[in-house]
């Protein structure tokens, strides 16, 4: 295998790694819809399933920084 090939491999996996641990919160929120059929997870994906597709603002809304850590007092449109 080429070196410039390894290399590519390894930043990807580098990557993944930072993603994994930027947003290990998101992803832990990420598998409870997992098991509610809403999304598909995989190591380098995410795939929101045709029953997700009616949800997809609510899926979206779990990798909202300003709901997440709720630092403004500034209101945000909600879903019913």
């Amino acid at each position: 295998m080429p070196l410039s090939r390894l290399i590519i491999k390894f930043t990807k996996a580098c990557s993944a790694f930072r993603l994994a641990v930027i947003f290990a919160a998101e992803l832990e929120d990420m598998k409870q819809l997992e098991t509610l059929g809403l999304v598909r997870l995989k190591p380098h994906s995410l795939t929101v399933t045709p029953k997700g597709r009616f949800l997809i603002r609510n899926i979206a809304m779990v990798f909202d920084y300003h709901l997440r850590h709720k630092e403004t007092k500034a209101k945000y449109s909600q879903t019913v």
